[in-house]
Protein backbone atom coordinates (compact mmCIF):
# COMPACT_ATOMS: atom_id res chain seq x y z
CA UNK A 1 0.00 0.00 0.00
CA UNK A 2 1.09 3.66 -0.65
CA UNK A 3 3.01 4.72 2.49
CA UNK A 4 2.09 8.53 2.05
CA UNK A 5 0.05 10.40 4.27
CA UNK A 6 -3.69 11.24 1.59
CA UNK A 7 -6.86 12.24 3.00
CA UNK A 8 -10.01 11.31 1.93
CA UNK A 9 -10.84 13.57 -0.12
CA UNK A 10 -10.03 11.59 -3.39
CA UNK A 11 -8.53 13.68 -6.23
CA UNK A 12 -9.01 13.73 -10.24
CA UNK A 13 -5.84 12.55 -11.86
CA UNK A 14 -4.96 16.24 -12.52
CA UNK A 15 -4.93 17.44 -9.10
CA UNK A 16 -3.35 14.42 -7.60
CA UNK A 17 0.14 15.85 -7.92
CA UNK A 18 -0.89 19.44 -6.66
CA UNK A 19 -2.90 17.60 -3.66
CA UNK A 20 0.77 15.67 -2.88
CA UNK A 21 2.63 18.74 -2.62
CA UNK A 22 -0.07 20.30 -0.59
CA UNK A 23 0.48 17.51 1.38
CA UNK A 24 3.89 17.69 1.45
CA UNK A 25 3.87 21.52 2.12
CA UNK A 26 1.45 20.97 5.29
CA UNK A 27 3.50 18.19 6.67
CA UNK A 28 6.74 20.65 6.52
CA UNK A 29 4.76 23.51 8.44
CA UNK A 30 3.56 21.06 11.23
CA UNK A 31 6.93 19.10 11.40
CA UNK A 32 6.03 15.86 10.64
CA UNK A 33 8.77 13.78 8.98
CA UNK A 34 8.38 10.23 6.72
CA UNK A 35 10.94 7.96 8.00
CA UNK A 36 11.59 6.13 4.71
CA UNK A 37 14.52 3.99 5.91
CA UNK A 38 14.27 0.57 5.53
CA UNK A 39 16.03 -0.09 8.25
CA UNK A 40 13.85 2.19 10.86
CA UNK A 41 12.91 0.93 13.77
CA UNK A 42 13.68 -2.66 12.70
CA UNK A 43 11.87 -4.28 15.54
CA UNK A 44 8.90 -2.62 14.66
CA UNK A 45 8.85 -2.52 11.02
CA UNK A 46 9.71 -6.44 11.23
CA UNK A 47 6.79 -6.96 13.29
CA UNK A 48 3.93 -5.18 11.97
CA UNK A 49 5.02 -6.63 8.54
CA UNK A 50 4.00 -9.63 10.74
CA UNK A 51 0.61 -8.27 11.12
CA UNK A 52 1.67 -7.18 15.10
CA UNK A 53 -1.11 -4.42 15.89
CA UNK A 54 -0.86 -2.19 18.55
CA UNK A 55 -4.20 -3.31 20.09
CA UNK A 56 -2.13 -6.80 20.77
CA UNK A 57 0.81 -8.12 21.95
CA UNK A 58 1.33 -11.19 20.08
CA UNK A 59 1.91 -12.03 16.34
CA UNK A 60 -1.49 -12.51 14.23
CA UNK A 61 -1.69 -16.01 12.27
CA UNK A 62 -3.53 -17.12 9.54
CA UNK A 63 -6.47 -18.11 11.39
CA UNK A 64 -6.49 -14.82 12.91
CA UNK A 65 -4.68 -12.60 16.01
CA UNK A 66 -4.95 -14.21 19.55
CA UNK A 67 -7.26 -13.02 22.49
CA UNK A 68 -5.26 -12.72 25.52
CA UNK A 69 -6.26 -11.72 28.68
CA UNK A 70 -6.35 -12.66 33.10
CA UNK A 71 -8.90 -12.45 34.91
CA UNK A 72 -8.57 -12.46 39.15
CA UNK A 73 -11.58 -14.31 39.88
CA UNK A 74 -10.88 -13.48 43.98
CA UNK A 75 -11.62 -10.11 43.31
CA UNK A 76 -14.10 -7.73 43.00
CA UNK A 77 -12.01 -5.90 39.74
CA UNK A 78 -12.18 -7.55 36.87
CA UNK A 79 -8.83 -6.79 34.38
CA UNK A 80 -9.38 -7.13 30.97
CA UNK A 81 -6.32 -6.89 28.01
CA UNK A 82 -8.04 -8.08 24.80
CA UNK A 83 -7.84 -7.98 20.87
CA UNK A 84 -10.90 -7.15 19.39
CA UNK A 85 -11.23 -10.08 17.74
CA UNK A 86 -11.92 -12.38 21.07
CA UNK A 87 -10.52 -15.64 19.58
CA UNK A 88 -10.68 -17.96 22.29
CA UNK A 89 -7.11 -19.58 22.81
CA UNK A 90 -5.22 -21.41 25.16
CA UNK A 91 -1.94 -20.11 27.47
CA UNK A 92 0.98 -20.02 25.49
CA UNK A 93 4.47 -18.44 26.02
CA UNK A 94 3.88 -16.64 22.69
CA UNK A 95 0.88 -14.88 23.83
CA UNK A 96 1.79 -13.92 27.77
CA UNK A 97 -0.68 -15.25 30.33
CA UNK A 98 -3.59 -16.19 28.33
CA UNK A 99 -7.03 -16.90 30.01
CA UNK A 100 -9.49 -19.73 28.09
CA UNK A 101 -13.41 -18.29 28.30
CA UNK A 102 -15.34 -21.18 29.82
CA UNK A 103 -17.86 -21.63 26.83
CA UNK A 104 -20.70 -21.31 29.66
CA UNK A 105 -19.76 -18.08 30.77
CA UNK A 106 -20.35 -16.71 27.08
CA UNK A 107 -24.10 -15.75 27.29
CA UNK A 108 -24.53 -14.12 23.71
CA UNK A 109 -22.98 -15.35 20.45
CA UNK A 110 -20.51 -13.35 18.43
CA UNK A 111 -22.54 -11.08 15.77
CA UNK A 112 -25.38 -10.58 18.33
CA UNK A 113 -26.38 -6.20 18.35
CA UNK A 114 -25.70 -5.13 21.97
CA UNK A 115 -26.97 -1.92 23.52
CA UNK A 116 -24.80 -0.99 26.94
CA UNK A 117 -24.99 2.18 29.14
CA UNK A 118 -21.64 2.87 30.14
CA UNK A 119 -19.23 5.24 32.18
CA UNK A 120 -15.02 4.78 31.64
CA UNK A 121 -13.16 6.92 34.51
CA UNK A 122 -9.30 6.83 33.22
CA UNK A 123 -7.10 5.51 35.80
CA UNK A 124 -4.14 8.85 35.88
CA UNK A 125 -4.33 9.31 32.37
CA UNK A 126 -6.17 11.76 29.87
CA UNK A 127 -7.50 10.05 27.04
CA UNK A 128 -7.50 10.48 23.50
CA UNK A 129 -11.29 10.55 22.42
CA UNK A 130 -11.12 7.61 20.04
CA UNK A 131 -14.91 6.44 21.22
CA UNK A 132 -17.62 7.58 21.73
CA UNK A 133 -17.82 7.55 26.08
CA UNK A 134 -19.74 7.99 29.14
CA UNK A 135 -23.30 7.09 26.74
CA UNK A 136 -25.78 4.73 25.27
CA UNK A 137 -23.62 2.55 22.68
CA UNK A 138 -25.24 -0.47 20.22
CA UNK A 139 -22.89 -2.49 18.80
CA UNK A 140 -22.13 -5.98 17.34
CA UNK A 141 -20.41 -8.54 19.77
CA UNK A 142 -16.97 -9.40 17.94
CA UNK A 143 -16.54 -6.76 15.24
CA UNK A 144 -14.32 -4.48 16.86
CA UNK A 145 -14.84 -0.33 17.71
CA UNK A 146 -15.66 1.14 21.49
CA UNK A 147 -13.27 -0.58 24.58
CA UNK A 148 -12.07 -4.22 23.01
CA UNK A 149 -12.61 -6.15 26.13
CA UNK A 150 -15.68 -4.82 26.29
CA UNK A 151 -17.02 -7.14 23.60
CA UNK A 152 -15.75 -9.94 26.19
CA UNK A 153 -17.44 -8.75 28.87
CA UNK A 154 -20.91 -7.85 27.38
CA UNK A 155 -21.33 -11.55 26.00
CA UNK A 156 -21.26 -12.60 29.72
CA UNK A 157 -23.69 -10.46 31.24
CA UNK A 158 -27.32 -10.86 31.30
CA UNK A 159 -29.79 -8.04 30.32
CA UNK A 160 -30.15 -5.28 32.94
CA UNK A 161 -27.28 -6.69 34.44
CA UNK A 162 -25.09 -3.99 35.82
CA UNK A 163 -21.18 -4.57 36.28
CA UNK A 164 -18.95 -1.93 38.18
CA UNK A 165 -15.59 -0.61 38.41
CA UNK A 166 -14.31 -2.86 36.54
CA UNK A 167 -10.75 -2.34 35.21
CA UNK A 168 -10.83 -2.47 31.34
CA UNK A 169 -7.75 -1.70 29.34
CA UNK A 170 -8.02 1.58 26.95
CA UNK A 171 -7.72 -1.01 24.09
CA UNK A 172 -3.78 -0.85 22.99
CA UNK A 173 -2.61 -3.26 25.27
CA UNK A 174 0.74 -2.88 27.36
CA UNK A 175 3.30 -0.23 26.97
CA UNK A 176 5.82 -2.67 24.16
CA UNK A 177 9.86 -2.28 24.64
CA UNK A 178 9.98 -3.03 20.65
CA UNK A 179 8.19 -0.45 19.76
CA UNK A 180 10.67 2.15 20.84
CA UNK A 181 14.25 2.22 18.52
CA UNK A 182 17.43 4.22 18.66
CA UNK A 183 18.78 5.18 15.07
CA UNK A 184 21.68 6.97 13.40
CA UNK A 185 20.86 10.94 12.58
CA UNK A 186 22.44 9.82 9.41
CA UNK A 187 19.49 7.67 8.78
CA UNK A 188 16.76 10.50 8.71
CA UNK A 189 15.85 12.26 4.77
CA UNK A 190 16.06 15.47 6.27
CA UNK A 191 18.17 18.95 4.38
CA UNK A 192 18.92 20.49 7.56
CA UNK A 193 18.95 17.51 10.46
CA UNK A 194 18.23 20.57 12.83
CA UNK A 195 14.72 20.05 12.63
CA UNK A 196 14.92 17.22 14.41
CA UNK A 197 13.43 17.97 17.59
CA UNK A 198 11.79 15.78 20.88
CA UNK A 199 8.36 15.60 21.08
CA UNK A 200 8.17 15.85 16.98
CA UNK A 201 5.65 13.60 14.91
CA UNK A 202 7.04 11.11 12.64
CA UNK A 203 5.75 8.13 10.52
CA UNK A 204 8.12 4.58 10.36
CA UNK A 205 8.26 3.12 6.87
CA UNK A 206 5.36 0.88 7.73
CA UNK A 207 2.98 4.17 8.13
CA UNK A 208 2.56 3.90 11.97
CA UNK A 209 3.33 7.34 14.00
CA UNK A 210 6.06 8.01 16.56
CA UNK A 211 7.24 10.21 18.88
CA UNK A 212 10.89 11.29 18.51
CA UNK A 213 11.70 10.95 22.70
CA UNK A 214 15.32 11.64 22.35
CA UNK A 215 17.86 13.06 20.23
CA UNK A 216 21.88 13.62 20.61
CA UNK A 217 24.61 14.83 18.25
CA UNK A 218 24.54 11.41 16.71
CA UNK A 219 21.41 9.41 17.23
CA UNK A 220 17.96 9.75 18.23
CA UNK A 221 15.01 7.44 19.56
CA UNK A 222 11.52 7.32 18.26
CA UNK A 223 8.27 5.31 20.10
CA UNK A 224 5.67 3.93 18.35
CA UNK A 225 3.77 3.12 21.56
CA UNK A 226 0.22 4.38 21.12
CA UNK A 227 -0.69 7.13 23.38
CA UNK A 228 -2.90 5.18 25.36
CA UNK A 229 -1.11 2.12 26.02
CA UNK A 230 -0.49 0.45 29.32
CA UNK A 231 -3.37 2.91 30.35
CA UNK A 232 -6.56 1.41 32.21
CA UNK A 233 -10.08 3.25 32.71
CA UNK A 234 -12.42 1.82 35.72
CA UNK A 235 -15.89 1.10 33.77
CA UNK A 236 -19.43 0.75 34.84
CA UNK A 237 -21.82 -0.68 32.96
CA UNK A 238 -25.22 -2.13 32.28
CA UNK A 239 -26.34 -4.43 29.56
CA UNK A 240 -29.88 -2.43 28.50
CA UNK A 241 -30.61 -4.90 25.60
CA UNK A 242 -29.36 -7.90 23.52
CA UNK A 243 -31.13 -8.73 19.57
CA UNK A 244 -29.77 -10.97 16.94
CA UNK A 245 -27.71 -9.74 14.27
CA UNK A 246 -27.96 -11.25 10.64
CA UNK A 247 -24.91 -13.56 11.04
CA UNK A 248 -23.14 -15.15 13.71
CA UNK A 249 -19.67 -14.38 13.46
CA UNK A 250 -17.34 -16.84 14.44
CA UNK A 251 -16.14 -17.77 10.92
CA UNK A 252 -13.62 -16.71 8.41
CA UNK A 253 -16.47 -16.03 5.64
CA UNK A 254 -19.88 -14.72 5.32
CA UNK A 255 -22.71 -15.67 2.37
CA UNK A 256 -24.59 -13.03 0.80
CA UNK A 257 -28.19 -14.10 2.58
CA UNK A 258 -28.55 -13.50 6.44
CA UNK A 259 -28.12 -16.89 8.50
CA UNK A 260 -30.62 -15.65 11.17
CA UNK A 261 -33.91 -13.56 11.41
CA UNK A 262 -33.19 -9.46 12.50
CA UNK A 263 -34.29 -6.26 12.14
CA UNK A 264 -30.83 -4.96 11.33
CA UNK A 265 -29.27 -5.17 7.60
CA UNK A 266 -26.12 -5.63 5.92
CA UNK A 267 -24.32 -3.50 2.52
CA UNK A 268 -21.19 -4.55 1.10
CA UNK A 269 -19.44 -1.34 -0.37
CA UNK A 270 -15.78 -1.30 -2.31
CA UNK A 271 -14.37 2.15 -2.05
CA UNK A 272 -10.35 1.31 -3.10
CA UNK A 273 -8.20 0.41 0.15
CA UNK A 274 -10.88 -0.60 2.76
CA UNK A 275 -8.74 0.96 5.74
CA UNK A 276 -10.57 4.44 5.54
CA UNK A 277 -13.96 3.53 3.99
CA UNK A 278 -14.50 1.36 7.42
CA UNK A 279 -13.15 4.33 9.46
CA UNK A 280 -15.60 6.44 7.82
CA UNK A 281 -18.71 3.89 7.93
CA UNK A 282 -17.88 3.27 11.76
CA UNK A 283 -18.30 6.91 12.12
CA UNK A 284 -21.94 6.98 10.29
CA UNK A 285 -25.27 6.74 13.20
CA UNK A 286 -26.89 3.31 12.59
CA UNK A 287 -24.05 1.86 11.36
CA UNK A 288 -23.76 -1.01 14.33
CA UNK A 289 -20.87 -3.16 13.01
CA UNK A 290 -18.36 -3.23 10.21
CA UNK A 291 -15.99 -5.78 8.87
CA UNK A 292 -13.14 -5.54 5.98
CA UNK A 293 -12.34 -8.19 3.62
CA UNK A 294 -12.43 -9.46 0.28
CA UNK A 295 -15.13 -10.36 -2.11
CA UNK A 296 -16.83 -10.54 -5.68
CA UNK A 297 -13.72 -12.67 -6.73
CA UNK A 298 -12.73 -16.87 -7.71
CA UNK A 299 -10.52 -18.00 -4.81
CA UNK A 300 -11.67 -19.37 -1.65
CA UNK A 301 -9.57 -18.20 1.69
CA UNK A 302 -8.04 -15.63 -0.07
CA UNK A 303 -5.28 -13.83 1.79
CA UNK A 304 -4.10 -9.63 0.63
CA UNK A 305 -1.08 -11.09 -1.19
CA UNK A 306 -2.88 -13.39 -3.40
CA UNK A 307 -5.72 -10.60 -3.46
CA UNK A 308 -2.95 -7.88 -4.56
CA UNK A 309 -0.52 -9.86 -6.49
CA UNK A 310 -2.69 -12.94 -8.43
CA UNK A 311 -5.61 -13.06 -10.53
CA UNK A 312 -8.21 -13.52 -7.97
CA UNK A 313 -10.84 -11.04 -9.12
CA UNK A 314 -11.34 -10.37 -5.33
CA UNK A 315 -11.73 -6.38 -4.24
CA UNK A 316 -11.37 -4.86 -0.77
CA UNK A 317 -14.94 -4.56 0.73
CA UNK A 318 -16.41 -2.94 4.07
CA UNK A 319 -19.35 -5.41 5.16
CA UNK A 320 -21.58 -2.80 7.02
CA UNK A 321 -24.46 -3.61 9.67
CA UNK A 322 -26.81 -0.98 10.28
CA UNK A 323 -30.15 -0.33 11.93
CA UNK A 324 -32.43 0.92 9.35
CA UNK A 325 -34.74 2.98 11.68
CA UNK A 326 -31.80 5.31 11.93
CA UNK A 327 -30.32 5.18 8.59
CA UNK A 328 -31.83 3.65 5.50
CA UNK A 329 -30.06 1.41 2.34
CA UNK A 330 -30.54 4.17 -0.15
CA UNK A 331 -28.89 6.59 2.27
CA UNK A 332 -25.87 4.61 3.00
CA UNK A 333 -25.59 3.94 -1.18
CA UNK A 334 -25.83 7.77 -1.48
CA UNK A 335 -22.84 7.99 0.90
CA UNK A 336 -20.68 5.58 -0.69
CA UNK A 337 -21.24 7.07 -3.76
CA UNK A 338 -20.35 10.58 -2.51
CA UNK A 339 -17.41 9.37 -0.99
CA UNK A 340 -15.85 8.28 -3.90
CA UNK A 341 -16.07 11.45 -5.06
CA UNK A 342 -14.71 11.55 -9.20
CA UNK A 343 -12.91 8.60 -8.28
CA UNK A 344 -16.61 6.77 -9.43
CA UNK A 345 -14.89 7.68 -13.14
CA UNK A 346 -12.00 5.87 -12.81
CA UNK A 347 -11.20 2.02 -13.63
CA UNK A 348 -9.47 0.13 -11.07
CA UNK A 349 -8.57 2.96 -8.95
CA UNK A 350 -9.36 5.03 -5.63
CA UNK A 351 -7.48 8.20 -4.65
CA UNK A 352 -3.43 6.75 -4.72
CA UNK A 353 -4.46 3.44 -4.65
CA UNK A 354 -4.66 1.27 -8.08
CA UNK A 355 -5.29 -2.09 -8.85
CA UNK A 356 -7.87 -4.44 -10.03
CA UNK A 357 -8.92 -5.47 -6.15
CA UNK A 358 -9.24 -1.58 -5.42
CA UNK A 359 -12.18 -0.79 -7.92
CA UNK A 360 -15.12 0.36 -6.17
CA UNK A 361 -18.34 -1.26 -6.66
CA UNK A 362 -21.73 -1.55 -4.66
CA UNK A 363 -23.14 -5.22 -4.49
CA UNK A 364 -26.75 -5.89 -3.39
CA UNK A 365 -27.83 -8.22 -0.68
CA UNK A 366 -31.50 -8.74 -2.01
CA UNK A 367 -34.12 -7.62 -4.72
CA UNK A 368 -35.14 -4.75 -2.60
CA UNK A 369 -31.70 -3.62 -2.21
CA UNK A 370 -30.82 -4.00 -5.98
CA UNK A 371 -34.49 -1.82 -7.39
CA UNK A 372 -32.32 1.42 -4.46
CA UNK A 373 -29.10 0.90 -5.51
CA UNK A 374 -29.43 1.01 -9.17
CA UNK A 375 -31.18 4.08 -9.91
CA UNK A 376 -28.45 5.23 -7.70
CA UNK A 377 -25.51 4.35 -9.49
CA UNK A 378 -27.14 5.09 -13.14
CA UNK A 379 -27.56 8.16 -11.80
CA UNK A 380 -24.08 9.19 -12.66
CA UNK A 381 -24.18 8.19 -16.16
CA UNK A 382 -22.35 5.74 -18.67
CA UNK A 383 -18.55 7.34 -17.64
CA UNK A 384 -19.64 6.29 -14.17
CA UNK A 385 -17.55 2.66 -14.12
CA UNK A 386 -18.78 1.84 -9.95
CA UNK A 387 -19.01 -2.15 -10.48
CA UNK A 388 -22.95 -2.77 -9.38
CA UNK A 389 -24.20 -6.93 -9.18
CA UNK A 390 -25.06 -9.17 -6.28
CA UNK A 391 -22.67 -9.34 -3.62
CA UNK A 392 -20.52 -13.00 -3.50
CA UNK A 393 -19.15 -14.77 -0.58
CA UNK A 394 -17.38 -11.97 1.41
CA UNK A 395 -13.53 -13.52 2.98
CA UNK A 396 -12.35 -11.84 6.15
CA UNK A 397 -8.90 -10.19 5.98
CA UNK A 398 -6.04 -10.98 7.84
CA UNK A 399 -6.67 -9.56 11.70
CA UNK A 400 -4.37 -7.18 11.40
CA UNK A 401 -6.34 -4.91 8.51
CA UNK A 402 -9.43 -4.51 10.93
CA UNK A 403 -10.41 -1.46 12.35
CA UNK A 404 -6.85 -0.64 11.16
CA UNK A 405 -7.01 3.01 11.41
CA UNK A 406 -8.50 3.24 14.77
CA UNK A 407 -5.72 1.06 16.01
CA UNK A 408 -3.22 3.79 14.56
CA UNK A 409 -5.22 6.28 17.38
CA UNK A 410 -7.57 7.92 14.54
CA UNK A 411 -11.23 8.94 15.61
CA UNK A 412 -14.14 6.64 15.39
CA UNK A 413 -16.75 8.22 17.43
CA UNK A 414 -19.93 8.92 15.79
CA UNK A 415 -20.56 11.93 13.31
CA UNK A 416 -17.32 12.84 13.84
CA UNK A 417 -15.68 15.13 11.08
CA UNK A 418 -11.88 14.96 11.95
CA UNK A 419 -10.38 14.57 8.04
CA UNK A 420 -9.44 10.70 8.24
CA UNK A 421 -5.60 10.32 7.37
CA UNK A 422 -4.86 7.32 5.49
CA UNK A 423 -1.25 5.93 6.36
CA UNK A 424 -0.49 2.81 4.79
Amino acid sequence: RDTTPHNTTHNTPHNIERSKETIRRIMSKTMKIILTCSSLLPALVNAWGASLSPFSVAKSTRNGPPTFAYVNKKSSLTKLNLWGEFRDIPSSPLYGKGYKMDPEERIHARGSIATIQYTAVPVEFEPDLVYDMNTTITFTLSQGNYLPAMHQLVSTMKVGETREKVIMDAGFGERQTDFVGTLPRNEMQLKDDKELKVGMVSYASTGHKCIITMVNETHFTADANPKMAGCYFYVDVTLLKIEPGPYSFPTDFILPEPTQESRYEIATFALGCFWGPELALMRLSGVVGTTVGYSQGTKKYPIYSEVAKTNTNHTEVVLVTFDPKIVTYKELVEWAMNYLGDNKYLVDQVGDDQGHHYRHGIYYHNEEQYKIAKPIVESFGPQCVTEFGPAATFWKAEGYQHKFLLKGGQSARKNDQTEIALYG
